[in-house]
Protein backbone atom coordinates (compact mmCIF):
# COMPACT_ATOMS: atom_id res chain seq x y z
CA UNK A 1 0.00 0.00 0.00
CA UNK A 2 3.02 2.56 0.05
CA UNK A 3 3.71 2.82 -3.19
CA UNK A 4 -0.46 3.53 -3.52
CA UNK A 5 -0.24 6.15 -1.04
CA UNK A 6 2.52 8.10 -2.18
CA UNK A 7 0.58 8.27 -6.06
CA UNK A 8 -2.08 9.50 -4.22
CA UNK A 9 -0.04 12.44 -2.12
CA UNK A 10 1.79 13.19 -5.16
CA UNK A 11 -1.48 13.60 -7.31
CA UNK A 12 -3.12 15.52 -4.50
CA UNK A 13 0.25 18.08 -5.08
CA UNK A 14 -0.24 18.00 -8.48
CA UNK A 15 -3.51 19.24 -8.58
CA UNK A 16 -3.09 22.30 -6.66
CA UNK A 17 1.04 22.75 -5.99
CA UNK A 18 0.48 26.22 -4.52
CA UNK A 19 -1.57 25.21 -2.24
CA UNK A 20 0.77 21.99 -1.21
CA UNK A 21 3.87 22.76 -0.30
CA UNK A 22 6.58 20.04 0.31
CA UNK A 23 6.26 20.64 4.40
CA UNK A 24 2.35 19.98 4.08
CA UNK A 25 3.16 17.27 2.06
CA UNK A 26 5.42 15.26 4.60
CA UNK A 27 2.74 16.61 7.10
CA UNK A 28 0.19 14.96 5.35
CA UNK A 29 2.47 11.53 5.16
CA UNK A 30 2.81 11.56 9.01
CA UNK A 31 -0.86 12.28 9.96
CA UNK A 32 -1.83 9.79 7.68
CA UNK A 33 0.87 7.50 9.14
CA UNK A 34 2.11 6.53 5.84
CA UNK A 35 5.58 4.95 6.15
CA UNK A 36 6.99 6.75 3.06
CA UNK A 37 10.68 7.79 4.68
CA UNK A 38 11.52 11.41 4.33
CA UNK A 39 10.30 14.32 1.55
CA UNK A 40 13.94 13.15 -0.83
CA UNK A 41 13.34 9.23 -0.22
CA UNK A 42 9.69 9.89 -1.67
CA UNK A 43 10.35 11.93 -4.51
CA UNK A 44 13.18 9.22 -5.48
CA UNK A 45 10.63 6.37 -5.37
CA UNK A 46 8.27 8.50 -7.22
CA UNK A 47 11.65 8.89 -9.74
CA UNK A 48 11.83 4.48 -10.04
CA UNK A 49 7.91 4.76 -10.14
CA UNK A 50 7.55 6.52 -13.23
CA UNK A 51 11.04 5.33 -14.40
CA UNK A 52 11.47 9.52 -15.31
CA UNK A 53 15.26 10.31 -14.50
CA UNK A 54 15.82 14.32 -14.62
CA UNK A 55 19.14 14.68 -15.70
CA UNK A 56 21.91 16.94 -14.82
CA UNK A 57 23.86 19.46 -16.75
CA UNK A 58 26.44 21.99 -15.23
CA UNK A 59 25.77 25.40 -16.45
CA UNK A 60 26.90 28.85 -15.98
CA UNK A 61 26.23 30.39 -12.24
CA UNK A 62 24.86 33.05 -14.18
CA UNK A 63 22.81 31.11 -16.09
CA UNK A 64 25.00 32.45 -19.66
CA UNK A 65 25.20 29.06 -21.08
CA UNK A 66 24.58 25.30 -20.17
CA UNK A 67 27.83 23.17 -20.61
CA UNK A 68 26.28 21.09 -23.44
CA UNK A 69 27.91 20.09 -26.72
CA UNK A 70 30.85 22.11 -28.05
CA UNK A 71 30.92 23.56 -24.40
CA UNK A 72 30.94 19.95 -22.54
CA UNK A 73 34.82 20.15 -22.00
CA UNK A 74 35.16 23.64 -21.00
CA UNK A 75 36.22 24.80 -17.56
CA UNK A 76 34.51 27.97 -17.55
CA UNK A 77 32.07 30.28 -19.35
CA UNK A 78 32.55 31.37 -22.58
CA UNK A 79 30.27 34.23 -22.22
CA UNK A 80 31.12 35.63 -18.54
CA UNK A 81 34.15 33.40 -17.68
CA UNK A 82 32.97 32.20 -14.46
CA UNK A 83 34.36 29.15 -13.07
CA UNK A 84 32.38 25.78 -14.01
CA UNK A 85 33.34 24.24 -10.52
CA UNK A 86 33.58 24.93 -6.87
CA UNK A 87 37.25 24.03 -4.97
CA UNK A 88 35.19 21.14 -4.35
CA UNK A 89 34.94 20.13 -8.00
CA UNK A 90 31.04 20.18 -7.60
CA UNK A 91 29.62 22.64 -10.49
CA UNK A 92 28.66 25.99 -9.48
CA UNK A 93 25.04 25.67 -11.21
CA UNK A 94 23.18 22.77 -12.33
CA UNK A 95 20.49 22.54 -15.48
CA UNK A 96 18.06 20.04 -14.57
CA UNK A 97 16.55 18.36 -17.84
CA UNK A 98 13.57 16.07 -17.77
CA UNK A 99 13.98 13.89 -20.82
CA UNK A 100 10.77 14.13 -23.55
CA UNK A 101 10.48 10.43 -25.16
CA UNK A 102 9.50 8.96 -21.39
CA UNK A 103 7.32 11.56 -21.44
CA UNK A 104 5.50 10.92 -24.94
CA UNK A 105 5.92 7.09 -24.51
CA UNK A 106 3.83 7.21 -21.30
CA UNK A 107 1.15 9.13 -23.08
CA UNK A 108 0.55 6.09 -25.45
CA UNK A 109 -0.26 4.00 -22.32
CA UNK A 110 -2.84 6.28 -20.51
CA UNK A 111 -6.51 5.00 -22.28
CA UNK A 112 -8.22 7.76 -22.00
CA UNK A 113 -5.42 10.55 -22.96
CA UNK A 114 -4.31 8.07 -25.96
CA UNK A 115 -7.86 8.40 -27.38
CA UNK A 116 -7.78 12.43 -27.32
CA UNK A 117 -4.26 12.45 -29.35
CA UNK A 118 -6.29 10.92 -32.26
CA UNK A 119 -7.82 14.88 -33.36
CA UNK A 120 -4.46 15.14 -35.33
CA UNK A 121 -4.95 11.92 -37.37
CA UNK A 122 -8.66 11.04 -37.27
CA UNK A 123 -10.79 14.41 -36.15
CA UNK A 124 -9.55 17.25 -37.90
CA UNK A 125 -9.61 15.90 -40.93
CA UNK A 126 -13.55 15.13 -40.59
CA UNK A 127 -13.80 18.75 -39.24
CA UNK A 128 -12.16 19.97 -42.06
CA UNK A 129 -14.07 18.36 -44.49
CA UNK A 130 -16.91 19.85 -42.48
CA UNK A 131 -15.82 23.32 -42.46
CA UNK A 132 -15.27 23.40 -46.41
CA UNK A 133 -11.11 24.17 -46.02
CA UNK A 134 -11.83 26.53 -43.41
CA UNK A 135 -8.80 27.61 -41.11
CA UNK A 136 -9.90 25.88 -37.82
CA UNK A 137 -5.93 24.80 -36.68
CA UNK A 138 -2.52 24.65 -37.09
CA UNK A 139 -3.22 21.44 -39.59
CA UNK A 140 -4.80 23.54 -42.30
CA UNK A 141 -2.04 26.00 -42.30
CA UNK A 142 0.17 25.04 -45.48
CA UNK A 143 3.25 24.16 -43.92
CA UNK A 144 2.07 21.09 -42.35
CA UNK A 145 0.34 20.25 -45.79
CA UNK A 146 3.60 20.41 -47.75
CA UNK A 147 4.97 18.24 -44.97
CA UNK A 148 2.45 15.69 -45.08
CA UNK A 149 4.10 15.07 -48.97
CA UNK A 150 8.03 15.20 -47.44
CA UNK A 151 10.08 12.37 -46.85
CA UNK A 152 12.14 13.21 -43.34
CA UNK A 153 15.35 13.90 -43.57
CA UNK A 154 18.05 14.43 -40.69
CA UNK A 155 21.52 16.93 -42.53
CA UNK A 156 19.90 15.93 -45.95
CA UNK A 157 19.90 12.25 -45.53
CA UNK A 158 16.42 10.62 -46.36
CA UNK A 159 15.02 8.26 -43.84
CA UNK A 160 12.95 6.48 -45.96
CA UNK A 161 9.07 7.88 -44.16
CA UNK A 162 7.49 10.65 -44.17
CA UNK A 163 6.27 13.23 -42.20
CA UNK A 164 2.74 12.38 -39.88
CA UNK A 165 2.55 9.22 -41.94
CA UNK A 166 1.63 6.86 -38.77
CA UNK A 167 -1.75 8.45 -37.15
CA UNK A 168 0.12 8.11 -34.15
CA UNK A 169 2.89 10.30 -34.84
CA UNK A 170 3.02 13.86 -32.67
CA UNK A 171 2.83 16.87 -33.58
CA UNK A 172 4.67 19.71 -31.06
CA UNK A 173 4.54 22.99 -30.46
CA UNK A 174 7.88 24.63 -28.37
CA UNK A 175 7.83 28.24 -26.53
CA UNK A 176 9.94 29.90 -23.73
CA UNK A 177 9.57 33.21 -22.20
CA UNK A 178 11.54 34.69 -18.98
CA UNK A 179 9.21 34.59 -15.63
CA UNK A 180 10.06 36.47 -12.81
CA UNK A 181 7.81 35.21 -9.66
CA UNK A 182 8.85 36.97 -7.19
CA UNK A 183 7.57 40.93 -7.42
CA UNK A 184 9.97 43.92 -7.57
CA UNK A 185 12.96 41.52 -8.45
CA UNK A 186 15.25 40.94 -11.31
CA UNK A 187 15.31 37.32 -11.85
CA UNK A 188 14.14 35.76 -13.51
CA UNK A 189 14.43 31.73 -15.72
CA UNK A 190 13.21 30.47 -18.59
CA UNK A 191 11.12 26.97 -18.60
CA UNK A 192 11.49 25.15 -21.93
CA UNK A 193 8.10 24.31 -22.78
CA UNK A 194 6.61 21.58 -25.37
CA UNK A 195 2.69 21.51 -26.30
CA UNK A 196 1.01 18.48 -27.54
CA UNK A 197 -0.76 19.66 -30.66
CA UNK A 198 -2.21 16.14 -31.15
CA UNK A 199 -4.47 17.21 -27.97
CA UNK A 200 -7.91 19.50 -29.51
CA UNK A 201 -7.06 23.11 -29.26
CA UNK A 202 -9.30 23.11 -26.39
CA UNK A 203 -7.11 21.21 -24.12
CA UNK A 204 -3.21 22.13 -25.37
CA UNK A 205 -2.75 24.80 -23.20
CA UNK A 206 -3.96 23.05 -19.82
CA UNK A 207 -1.67 22.73 -17.04
CA UNK A 208 -1.91 19.10 -17.37
CA UNK A 209 -1.11 18.79 -20.37
CA UNK A 210 2.12 20.99 -21.20
CA UNK A 211 5.32 19.39 -21.19
CA UNK A 212 7.94 21.16 -19.22
CA UNK A 213 11.54 19.40 -20.07
CA UNK A 214 13.73 22.22 -17.93
CA UNK A 215 13.61 25.18 -16.71
CA UNK A 216 16.85 27.79 -17.62
CA UNK A 217 17.78 28.46 -13.82
CA UNK A 218 18.30 32.01 -14.10
CA UNK A 219 19.04 34.41 -12.46
CA UNK A 220 19.99 36.31 -16.04
CA UNK A 221 18.48 35.93 -19.65
CA UNK A 222 20.76 33.25 -20.94
CA UNK A 223 23.24 34.18 -23.49
CA UNK A 224 23.26 31.22 -25.26
CA UNK A 225 19.57 29.11 -25.53
CA UNK A 226 21.00 26.76 -27.85
CA UNK A 227 23.28 25.08 -25.43
CA UNK A 228 20.00 24.80 -22.97
CA UNK A 229 18.33 23.51 -25.74
CA UNK A 230 21.04 21.04 -26.93
CA UNK A 231 19.19 17.62 -24.79
CA UNK A 232 15.99 18.53 -26.46
CA UNK A 233 17.06 18.80 -30.06
CA UNK A 234 18.91 15.46 -29.14
CA UNK A 235 15.57 13.87 -28.58
CA UNK A 236 13.47 15.40 -30.95
CA UNK A 237 16.43 13.95 -33.31
CA UNK A 238 15.96 10.34 -32.14
CA UNK A 239 12.46 11.08 -32.64
CA UNK A 240 12.31 12.03 -36.07
CA UNK A 241 13.95 8.16 -36.51
CA UNK A 242 11.65 6.51 -34.51
CA UNK A 243 11.43 4.98 -31.49
CA UNK A 244 9.55 1.64 -29.56
CA UNK A 245 6.04 2.39 -27.64
CA UNK A 246 3.81 0.51 -27.11
CA UNK A 247 0.25 1.79 -28.01
CA UNK A 248 -2.55 0.32 -25.00
CA UNK A 249 -5.67 1.00 -27.33
CA UNK A 250 -4.67 -1.08 -30.41
CA UNK A 251 -2.52 -3.44 -28.06
CA UNK A 252 0.89 -3.28 -29.98
CA UNK A 253 4.58 -1.89 -30.08
CA UNK A 254 4.81 0.67 -32.47
CA UNK A 255 7.57 2.90 -33.81
CA UNK A 256 6.81 6.16 -31.75
CA UNK A 257 7.78 9.67 -34.07
CA UNK A 258 7.14 13.34 -33.32
CA UNK A 259 8.22 16.58 -34.86
CA UNK A 260 8.47 20.10 -33.89
CA UNK A 261 5.77 22.17 -36.06
CA UNK A 262 6.27 25.51 -34.30
CA UNK A 263 7.63 27.56 -31.98
CA UNK A 264 6.80 30.50 -30.17
CA UNK A 265 6.99 33.41 -27.60
CA UNK A 266 7.41 37.49 -27.52
CA UNK A 267 10.27 38.86 -29.89
CA UNK A 268 13.20 38.80 -27.49
CA UNK A 269 12.39 34.94 -26.89
CA UNK A 270 11.85 34.08 -30.64
CA UNK A 271 14.87 36.54 -31.26
CA UNK A 272 16.95 34.67 -28.99
CA UNK A 273 15.75 30.80 -30.04
CA UNK A 274 16.49 31.73 -33.95
CA UNK A 275 19.65 33.64 -33.17
CA UNK A 276 18.61 37.16 -34.97
CA UNK A 277 18.90 40.20 -33.97
CA UNK A 278 15.55 41.58 -32.79
CA UNK A 279 13.71 44.66 -32.62
CA UNK A 280 16.16 47.32 -31.72
CA UNK A 281 18.36 46.05 -34.83
CA UNK A 282 18.83 47.82 -38.68
CA UNK A 283 17.00 44.78 -39.95
CA UNK A 284 14.48 44.22 -37.13
CA UNK A 285 11.90 41.73 -38.39
CA UNK A 286 12.68 37.79 -38.25
CA UNK A 287 9.96 37.29 -41.07
CA UNK A 288 11.02 39.76 -43.30
CA UNK A 289 13.80 42.08 -44.38
CA UNK A 290 12.61 45.49 -44.36
CA UNK A 291 15.30 47.99 -43.24
CA UNK A 292 15.29 50.84 -40.46
CA UNK A 293 17.00 54.13 -40.58
CA UNK A 294 18.63 56.13 -38.35
CA UNK A 295 15.91 59.69 -37.07
CA UNK A 296 17.76 62.53 -39.05
CA UNK A 297 19.52 65.18 -36.71
CA UNK A 298 18.88 63.23 -33.80
CA UNK A 299 21.70 61.85 -31.60
CA UNK A 300 19.38 58.83 -30.61
CA UNK A 301 20.71 55.17 -31.71
CA UNK A 302 17.19 53.66 -31.92
CA UNK A 303 15.94 52.64 -35.58
CA UNK A 304 12.70 54.01 -37.56
CA UNK A 305 11.13 51.78 -40.05
CA UNK A 306 8.28 53.75 -41.83
CA UNK A 307 6.81 52.52 -44.91
CA UNK A 308 7.27 55.60 -46.66
CA UNK A 309 10.16 57.49 -46.74
CA UNK A 310 9.47 60.53 -48.10
CA UNK A 311 9.81 62.58 -45.39
CA UNK A 312 13.34 61.14 -44.09
CA UNK A 313 14.81 60.09 -47.80
CA UNK A 314 13.32 61.33 -50.61
CA UNK A 315 15.78 58.81 -53.29
CA UNK A 316 14.76 55.52 -51.09
CA UNK A 317 11.45 53.37 -52.51
CA UNK A 318 8.52 53.12 -50.31
CA UNK A 319 7.82 49.66 -48.56
CA UNK A 320 4.08 47.75 -50.55
CA UNK A 321 2.86 46.89 -46.77
CA UNK A 322 0.73 44.51 -49.14
CA UNK A 323 3.80 42.78 -50.66
CA UNK A 324 6.79 43.35 -47.87
CA UNK A 325 10.26 41.41 -48.95
CA UNK A 326 9.19 38.14 -46.82
CA UNK A 327 12.68 36.19 -45.93
CA UNK A 328 12.74 32.50 -46.99
CA UNK A 329 13.86 29.21 -45.01
CA UNK A 330 16.81 28.54 -47.54
CA UNK A 331 17.91 32.09 -47.57
CA UNK A 332 17.49 32.37 -43.74
CA UNK A 333 19.78 29.86 -43.28
CA UNK A 334 22.30 30.47 -46.04
CA UNK A 335 22.85 33.74 -44.24
CA UNK A 336 23.30 32.53 -41.18
CA UNK A 337 25.46 30.07 -42.08
CA UNK A 338 27.82 32.56 -43.83
CA UNK A 339 27.81 35.18 -40.72
CA UNK A 340 28.75 31.85 -38.57
CA UNK A 341 31.83 30.83 -40.89
CA UNK A 342 32.87 34.30 -40.97
CA UNK A 343 37.07 34.12 -41.06
CA UNK A 344 37.29 36.86 -38.36
CA UNK A 345 34.72 38.32 -35.65
CA UNK A 346 34.82 41.92 -37.46
CA UNK A 347 33.54 40.20 -40.75
CA UNK A 348 30.90 37.96 -39.05
CA UNK A 349 29.63 40.92 -37.16
CA UNK A 350 29.71 43.21 -40.20
CA UNK A 351 27.22 40.43 -41.84
CA UNK A 352 25.20 39.52 -38.75
CA UNK A 353 24.35 43.77 -39.29
CA UNK A 354 23.91 43.25 -42.91
CA UNK A 355 21.28 40.16 -42.37
CA UNK A 356 19.84 40.51 -39.07
CA UNK A 357 21.10 37.30 -38.07
CA UNK A 358 24.03 36.00 -35.37
CA UNK A 359 24.52 32.43 -36.56
CA UNK A 360 22.63 29.62 -37.07
CA UNK A 361 20.18 28.31 -34.80
CA UNK A 362 19.70 24.88 -33.47
CA UNK A 363 16.71 24.31 -34.46
CA UNK A 364 17.77 24.86 -37.86
CA UNK A 365 18.72 21.12 -37.95
CA UNK A 366 15.39 20.01 -37.81
CA UNK A 367 13.56 19.61 -41.05
CA UNK A 368 10.43 19.95 -39.91
CA UNK A 369 10.56 23.56 -39.58
CA UNK A 370 10.40 25.88 -42.00
CA UNK A 371 12.65 29.03 -40.58
CA UNK A 372 11.59 31.76 -40.26
CA UNK A 373 8.01 31.36 -41.10
CA UNK A 374 7.71 28.48 -38.34
CA UNK A 375 7.87 31.14 -35.55
CA UNK A 376 4.84 33.62 -36.48
CA UNK A 377 4.20 36.84 -34.12
CA UNK A 378 2.46 35.95 -30.99
CA UNK A 379 -0.78 37.46 -30.98
CA UNK A 380 -1.30 38.60 -27.33
CA UNK A 381 2.55 40.40 -26.87
CA UNK A 382 1.61 41.91 -30.21
CA UNK A 383 -1.66 43.23 -29.91
CA UNK A 384 -2.47 43.51 -26.57
CA UNK A 385 0.46 43.83 -24.27
CA UNK A 386 1.99 46.36 -27.24
CA UNK A 387 -0.47 47.64 -29.57
CA UNK A 388 -3.30 48.68 -27.72
CA UNK A 389 -1.56 49.87 -24.31
CA UNK A 390 0.28 52.81 -26.87
CA UNK A 391 -3.09 53.66 -28.24
CA UNK A 392 -3.90 54.48 -25.03
CA UNK A 393 -0.75 56.58 -24.35
CA UNK A 394 -0.88 58.30 -27.17
CA UNK A 395 -4.46 59.60 -26.73
CA UNK A 396 -3.87 60.82 -22.96
CA UNK A 397 -0.83 62.31 -24.50
CA UNK A 398 1.61 60.52 -21.81
CA UNK A 399 3.78 59.29 -24.85
CA UNK A 400 7.40 59.82 -23.93
CA UNK A 401 8.27 63.28 -26.06
CA UNK A 402 5.07 63.96 -28.39
CA UNK A 403 3.18 67.00 -27.91
CA UNK A 404 0.34 67.24 -26.43
CA UNK A 405 -1.60 69.42 -28.52
CA UNK A 406 -2.58 66.74 -31.30
CA UNK A 407 -5.92 66.69 -32.03
CA UNK A 408 -6.18 63.15 -31.22
CA UNK A 409 -5.02 63.51 -27.60
CA UNK A 410 -7.88 63.95 -24.85
CA UNK A 411 -7.52 66.77 -22.55
CA UNK A 412 -6.47 65.65 -18.71
CA UNK A 413 -10.26 66.36 -17.73
CA UNK A 414 -11.51 64.43 -20.37
CA UNK A 415 -9.24 61.48 -20.27
CA UNK A 416 -10.15 61.55 -16.02
CA UNK A 417 -13.81 60.87 -16.97
CA UNK A 418 -13.13 58.33 -19.77
CA UNK A 419 -11.21 56.65 -17.25
CA UNK A 420 -14.04 56.74 -14.39
CA UNK A 421 -17.07 56.18 -16.66
CA UNK A 422 -15.38 52.49 -17.55
CA UNK A 423 -14.20 51.40 -14.19
CA UNK A 424 -17.58 52.53 -13.02
CA UNK A 425 -18.96 49.91 -14.74
CA UNK A 426 -17.00 47.26 -13.00
CA UNK A 427 -19.92 46.12 -10.53
CA UNK A 428 -22.70 45.67 -13.36
CA UNK A 429 -20.01 43.40 -15.45
CA UNK A 430 -20.81 40.00 -14.95
CA UNK A 431 -17.72 37.94 -13.72
CA UNK A 432 -18.25 35.54 -16.79
CA UNK A 433 -17.13 38.17 -18.83
CA UNK A 434 -13.56 38.11 -17.99
CA UNK A 435 -11.59 40.13 -15.71
CA UNK A 436 -13.26 43.90 -14.48
CA UNK A 437 -11.10 46.33 -16.57
CA UNK A 438 -9.15 48.82 -14.30
CA UNK A 439 -9.43 52.89 -14.26
CA UNK A 440 -7.22 53.18 -17.31
CA UNK A 441 -6.53 57.07 -16.52
CA UNK A 442 -5.50 56.02 -12.88
CA UNK A 443 -4.33 52.79 -12.53
CA UNK A 444 -3.06 51.70 -15.97
CA UNK A 445 0.11 50.05 -14.32
CA UNK A 446 -2.50 47.20 -13.15
CA UNK A 447 -3.79 46.36 -16.82
CA UNK A 448 -2.93 42.78 -18.03
CA UNK A 449 -2.73 41.25 -21.68
CA UNK A 450 -6.59 40.14 -20.75
CA UNK A 451 -8.06 43.82 -19.54
CA UNK A 452 -6.36 45.28 -22.18
CA UNK A 453 -7.92 43.23 -24.34
CA UNK A 454 -11.63 43.59 -22.85
CA UNK A 455 -10.97 47.49 -22.79
CA UNK A 456 -10.33 47.09 -26.50
CA UNK A 457 -12.83 44.76 -27.46
CA UNK A 458 -15.94 45.76 -25.12
CA UNK A 459 -15.10 49.36 -22.82
CA UNK A 460 -13.33 50.95 -25.87
CA UNK A 461 -15.55 51.31 -28.57
CA UNK A 462 -18.56 52.90 -26.06
CA UNK A 463 -16.45 54.93 -23.85
CA UNK A 464 -14.64 56.96 -26.82
CA UNK A 465 -17.59 56.94 -29.08
CA UNK A 466 -17.95 60.93 -29.82
CA UNK A 467 -14.78 61.87 -27.90
CA UNK A 468 -12.13 62.50 -30.26
CA UNK A 469 -12.24 66.29 -31.90
CA UNK A 470 -12.54 64.50 -35.22
CA UNK A 471 -14.77 61.67 -36.02
CA UNK A 472 -11.80 59.66 -38.36
CA UNK A 473 -9.68 58.75 -35.32
CA UNK A 474 -12.63 56.94 -34.02
CA UNK A 475 -13.49 55.36 -36.64
CA UNK A 476 -9.76 54.18 -37.51
CA UNK A 477 -9.89 52.41 -33.51
CA UNK A 478 -13.08 50.71 -34.71
CA UNK A 479 -11.48 49.26 -37.65
CA UNK A 480 -8.87 47.99 -35.34
CA UNK A 481 -11.32 46.66 -33.29
CA UNK A 482 -13.20 44.98 -36.09
CA UNK A 483 -9.80 43.65 -37.30
CA UNK A 484 -8.95 42.59 -33.82
CA UNK A 485 -12.79 40.18 -33.69
CA UNK A 486 -11.88 38.47 -36.50
CA UNK A 487 -8.28 37.66 -35.77
CA UNK A 488 -10.02 35.68 -32.71
CA UNK A 489 -12.43 33.77 -34.59
CA UNK A 490 -12.48 30.23 -34.04
CA UNK A 491 -12.82 29.83 -37.60
CA UNK A 492 -11.33 31.43 -40.50
CA UNK A 493 -12.71 31.61 -43.95
CA UNK A 494 -10.32 32.63 -46.98
CA UNK A 495 -12.85 35.74 -46.91
CA UNK A 496 -11.60 36.18 -43.75
CA UNK A 497 -8.16 36.12 -43.87
CA UNK A 498 -8.07 38.87 -47.06
CA UNK A 499 -10.01 40.96 -44.90
CA UNK A 500 -7.84 40.62 -42.10
CA UNK A 501 -4.73 41.31 -44.86
CA UNK A 502 -6.56 44.29 -46.33
CA UNK A 503 -7.60 45.88 -43.55
CA UNK A 504 -4.84 46.06 -41.58
CA UNK A 505 -2.48 47.53 -45.11
CA UNK A 506 -5.38 49.94 -44.79
CA UNK A 507 -5.10 50.74 -41.60
CA UNK A 508 -1.56 51.11 -41.13
CA UNK A 509 -1.78 53.58 -44.15
CA UNK A 510 -3.86 55.67 -42.41
CA UNK A 511 -2.08 55.96 -39.41
CA UNK A 512 0.96 56.92 -41.30
CA UNK A 513 -1.13 59.52 -43.25
CA UNK A 514 -2.63 60.86 -39.75
CA UNK A 515 0.70 61.14 -37.90
CA UNK A 516 2.04 63.20 -41.10
CA UNK A 517 1.34 66.50 -38.92
CA UNK A 518 3.37 65.32 -36.03
CA UNK A 519 6.79 67.11 -36.39
CA UNK A 520 9.35 64.81 -37.17
CA UNK A 521 11.42 63.82 -34.11
CA UNK A 522 7.57 62.84 -32.38
CA UNK A 523 6.04 60.90 -35.14
CA UNK A 524 8.91 59.17 -35.79
CA UNK A 525 9.10 58.11 -31.87
CA UNK A 526 5.55 57.47 -32.27
CA UNK A 527 5.44 55.08 -34.86
CA UNK A 528 8.83 53.57 -33.90
CA UNK A 529 6.99 52.09 -30.39
CA UNK A 530 3.26 51.40 -31.55
CA UNK A 531 3.93 48.52 -33.15
CA UNK A 532 2.59 49.15 -36.45
CA UNK A 533 5.21 49.03 -39.14
CA UNK A 534 7.98 47.96 -37.47
CA UNK A 535 8.22 48.12 -33.45
CA UNK A 536 11.09 48.54 -31.30
CA UNK A 537 9.18 47.64 -28.50
CA UNK A 538 10.06 44.11 -27.22
CA UNK A 539 6.91 42.81 -27.61
CA UNK A 540 5.46 43.96 -30.73
CA UNK A 541 6.11 44.24 -34.85
CA UNK A 542 4.40 45.31 -37.94
CA UNK A 543 0.67 44.44 -38.19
Amino acid sequence: MGDIDLLRLFSLKANDPSAITDHLLTQIAHISKCDLGTLHQMKKRLEELSELFAESYDCCMKSCVAFTGPYAKLKACPRCRKRRYRRDGQPMKVYRYIPLIPQLVVFFLNRELNERMRYRSEVHPKVRAEKGGRMTDVFDGAHYRELLQKEVTINGHGLGHNYFSDHRDIALGLGTDGVNPWRRRKSTFWPILLFNLNLPPTERTHDENIICVGEVPGPNKPKDMDSFLYPVVQELLKLSVGVKAYDVVEKEIFVLRAYLLTVFGDIPAVSMLLRVKGHNAILPCRLCTIQGTRIPKSKTTTYYVPLSYKNLDPDRPDYDPADLPMRTHKQFMAQANEVQSAETNAESERLAQQYGINGVPLLGILDSLDLPLSTGYEFMHLIFENLVPNLALLWSGNFKTLNNKQPFVFDKAAWKAIGATAAGSRPTMPSSYGASVPNIATDRSSFSAETWSQWALFVGPVALNGRFSNRKYYDHFCELVELINLCLKFELSKDDILRIRDGFVSWVQKYERYTLFLPLHARTTADRNLGITISTNQNGCHA
